[in-house]
């Protein structure tokens, strides 16, 4: 009979040991709805700041007819180009493509997500899977029957498809161990 008289420290009962896995079925993201998602956070700031000047050009043409033409150049040359801009600095980048490219992701928690690219057709290539560690997922929101996952370092969210999972019970798994909240409906 050994006598042991080593105490085990006792655990913390907020500490979740909880390991789960699950997998979603290949899915694609279309183009309008990473914009849509992406538009949003800036889309208040965005629209106000190219709607005053316009809007004080045609207050100044009660004034003097000229600002009228300041305000219809503004309009048909410089907006198009700001919004030509846009386009290929945001959405043609490796990003926007990575998120609008057909998927599977792979949940390893509390260890990592894995994003697992399949290729669109015969003849491409896929991408490279990418990896992302736990630490790196800051919130889960459950949007428009979509799952959103902001990652740290991500200008928009990992965007998956709720029904792309096997059960509803994985995406109220998931969303309680990121964050330790249950989703929220946005």
């Amino acid at each position: 009979m050994t006598n042991d008289t080593s105490e085990t420290a006792p655990k913390d009962p907020t500490e979740v040991s909880v390991s789960f896995f699950t997998t979603t079925e290949t899915f694609r993201i279309p183009p309008s709805v990473y914009l849509k998602i992406g538009a949003k956070k800036s889309r208040p700031l965005l629209l106000s700041a190219l709607a005053l000047p316009v809007v004080g050009s045609f207050i100044g043409a009660v004034f003097d007819l000229r600002w009228a033409f300041v305000g219809l150049i503004l309009t048909t040359l410089v907006y198009p180009t700001l919004v030509t801009y846009v386009y290929y600095t945001r959405l043609l980048t490796a990003e926007a493509h990575r998120a609008v490219s057909p998927k599977k992701i792979e949940i390893h928690a509390p260890e990592r997500i894995d994003i697992i690219y399949v290729s669109a057709d015969d003849e491409s290539e896929p991408l490279s899977a990418e990896s992302i560690p736990w630490t790196h997922l800051q919130s889960a929101v459950v949007s428009n029957g979509r799952l959103l996952i902001s990652i740290e370092g991500c200008r928009n969210p990992l965007v998956v498809p709720v029904d792309s999972f096997r059960t509803a019970d994985d995406v109220n798994k998931l969303c309680s161990m990121i964050g330790n909240t249950v989703c929220r409906q946005a």
